[in-house]
């Protein structure tokens, strides 16, 4: 009798279960690097696509709109911008532009817009001035904010009022927020237009010790002294009294006009005679 020897099964027995979630597992790794090999192709293919078009005629900017510029002119924005007729619409970075421009010390804020496929609008808001800041022999200009922000040059409009009797690092501390502030209300309520005190008849505004406020006029070389607060009240009074001086033409008599004191009448100084 032929016996067969039987061989011992040393191998993991077959589970359908477990056989059929390793092929699951192998499909979808071979899916998920199909989708990667996809999406890599299809970026790539992007990408091409857009250097190409950073490259196209068809995006080249062939006119710039800039609206808003008086003070700066548009040479100078096109030139601090970057830009010219050359560059590419889809490759230019307009927080970069508005950036660069808005470095400028004449410009407020400036909005970068692209108008498609080939026109670049620059709109451009600029400062104004109210004032010109005269401490330490230089000259600057001030905006209704209280800021200084650009050097006052012979050749600029230079009729504004004078900011006198500060340094600039006295205008911009905290402690002369009292006295900046006097100084832009007052600016603000001449700028209205009133026709006795028009802010084009305000010359020099003189801040002395203490933060006291002494104004002169461009017409009349007498002070008028403002003292500190209520500067909306003392400018309405001071306009009715120089409307009265106009009428009266008793400007060469007096001396000096006092409103440092909100408690008292305003007091027309006048030079005594004999």
């Amino acid at each position: 009798m032929i016996r067969v020897a039987k061989k011992k099964w040393r191998g993991r027995p077959y589970s359908p279960r477990r056989d059929g979630a390793a092929e699951l597992r192998r499909k979808m790794l071979l899916l998920a690097a199909g989708a990667v090999l996809i999406l890599v192709m299809i970026v790539g293919a992007g990408f091409a696509v857009y250097k190409g078009l950073t490259r196209s005629a068809f995006f080249q900017i062939t006119a710039i709109n800039i609206q808003g510029a008086q003070r700066v002119g548009k040479g100078a924005i096109l030139e601090l911008s970057g830009v010219d007729i050359h560059s590419n619409l889809l490759q230019l970075k307009r927080r970069e532009v508005e950036e660069r421009l808005a470095a400028h010390p004449w410009i407020r804020s400036v909005e970068v817009r692209r108008d498609w496929p080939n026109r670049l609008l620059v709109t451009v808001k600029e400062r104004k001035p109210v004032a010109i800041f005269g401490g330490e022999g230089k000259f600057f200009f001030v905006d209704a904010g209280g800021a200084i922000f650009a050097s006052a040059e012979p050749d600029d409009d230079l009729d504004f009022p004078v900011i006198s009797g500060l340094t600039r690092q006295a205008w911009e501390a905290t402690e002369q927020a009292g006295t900046q502030a006097d100084i832009l209300r007052l600016l603000r309520q001449a700028g209205r237009g009133d026709s006795n005190l028009p802010l084009q008849n305000i010359s020099e505004l003189h801040v002395e010790k203490g933060g006291q406020l002494v104004m002169f006029l461009a017409d009349h070389p007498f002070p008028i002294y403002l003292g500190q607060g209520g500067m909306e009240v003392k400018f309405s009074r001071l306009a009715k009294v120089l409307g009265w001086l106009y009428k009266k033409k008793q400007f060469q008599e007096t001396i000096a006009i006092r409103l440092d004191n909100l408690e008292k009448k305003v007091v027309v100084e006048r030079a005594t005679s004999g």
